[in-house]
């Protein structure tokens, strides 16, 4: 089924503190720690700005892969 406009909202809220928690702990990490996370976290990012704008193509820009 289709989830309804008010799912798409949880759905979207619960997201959205998720990457807060997860901000935080990346800031708890000492710095040599972040260094080897930062990649992921620009990825991420890129990929979240990509879906917010609506010119997410995976076609194109493939699929996030993390080795």
């Amino acid at each position: 089924r289709e989830m309804s406009p008010a799912e798409y909202e949880e759905f979207a809220n619960l997201y959205r503190l998720v990457r807060v928690e997860l901000n935080g702990l990346y800031e708890l990490l000492a710095e040599k720690e972040r260094d080897k996370y930062y990649g992921y976290f620009v990825a991420v990012t890129e990929y979240e700005k990509k879906i917010a704008e609506g010119v997410y193509n995976p076609d194109l820009d493939g699929v996030l892969k993390f080795d």
